[in-house]
């Protein structure tokens, strides 16, 4: 061969490498293939090219900033089964993913998951649990009459009007079959099936029903079971 011959050949393979891919001699051998980056090129763009993951490619060359490369930087292009591989591997990951998803404890299923707000100011003047020989399914909260009562979460009006020992009462229901109930009220000041945001006036507090002083009745329940409100309050400051 004539060195005139050689540096053409040798000008070839070289142009291949700034081009993008570095073309194997010898079909057989699986050499690594190299791309240089350009002016304001991405990964992005650099793996779109040879149809590969950019998470991929920046994993092969242990790059951590994807939109910080060089002018005349040499990325490693992986081979075509490398990413037949990577793919096949980010598929089972995802899959094993959902199946950890769907067989993860519901909203429904946990007690705890859902934080109220006070619906009112005052103090607890009768706790949840039996009383005189009688279940007490809430917290009593004592106020003065007139005194306004809030929304404890977002939710919907579902009953709104008197309940014999209740007096002056409102259920709302929120999400994840919780209810909250607001009893002995003095006025009621919003409607049924209306919806409520956390906050949002719905009566005020009265001696309505069953009610020796004013106060607020306050129930918290999963689907018809009373849960003591106080896991659900925030703590008083």
């Amino acid at each position: 061969m004539s060195l005139c011959c050689f540096f053409i050949s040798s000008c070839a393979e070289f142009s291949d490498v700034l081009g993008g891919e570095a073309k194997s001699s010898n079909s057989n051998i699986k050499k690594e293939r190299h791309y240089i980056v350009h002016q304001d090129e991405t990964l992005s763009e650099i793996a779109s090219q040879f149809d590969i993951e950019v998470n991929q490619l920046a994993d092969r060359n242990n790059i951590t900033e994807a939109d910080h490369l060089e002018e005349g930087q040499v990325i490693i292009i992986p081979q075509k089964k490398e990413t037949l591989d990577y793919r096949r591997d980010l598929r089972a990951k995802k899959e094993d993913a959902l199946k950890v998803e769907e067989n993860a404890p519901t909203e429904t299923e946990d007690e705890n998951h859902i934080t109220f707000h006070w619906p009112v100011r005052g103090e607890i003047i009768s706790p949840f649990g039996p009383r005189r020989n009688r279940a007490h399914d809430g917290i009593d909260i004592g106020a003065k009459i007139g005194v306004p009562v809030y929304a404890a979460a977002n939710g919907e009006v579902i009953f709104a009007g008197k309940l014999r020992a209740y007096g002056n009462l409102v259920i709302l229901k929120h999400r994840s079959h919780y209810f909250t109930a607001y009893a002995h009220l003095n006025e009621i000041k919003t409607k049924k099936w209306k919806k409520l945001t956390r906050g949002e006036l719905l009566g005020t507090v009265g001696r309505t029903g069953r009610a020796t002083a004013p106060h607020l009745h306050f129930e918290v329940r999963h689907k018809t079971g009373p849960l003591d409100p106080l896991k659900f309050l925030p703590p008083k400051n």
